[in-house]
């Protein structure tokens, strides 16, 4: 198994393919704000999407040969302004990829 980090200090991406699974996972999902990062031998990590929403390119480095890309994350057509903290951050990460794809919300 190979999941996605971000290093919070340099931002670039950091895949974990060994040790703890459930350190791993705990931080791929550690959103900045909500939660604290996960120290991880040289490195401070936090949620993957923040380096790589979709890694495609990690995939393919890890040999994947067939990908199958499904939508997740924050839906584009809210009918309400997010609320509360976590919402409202993950509403405002998702924005580029909003403004990329001509979605509004």
């Amino acid at each position: 198994m190979h999941i996605v980090t971000t290093d919070i200090v340099s931002g670039d991406s950091v895949v974990l393919s060994e040790g703890s699974t459930a350190e791993a996972i705990v931080a791929s999902t550690a959103i900045p704000g909500a939660f604290s990062p996960i120290r991880y031998k040289d490195h401070y990590l936090a949620d993957g999407a923040i380096s790589s929403n979709t890694p495609i390119q990690v995939a393919v480095k890890k040999g994947a040969r067939r990908l199958i890309i499904l939508p997740t994350g924050h839906a584009c057509a809210n009918q309400a302004p997010p609320v509360g903290a976590v919402a409202n951050a993950l509403h405002a990460a998702h924005a580029p990829d909003r403004a990329a794809t001509g979605h509004r919300a």
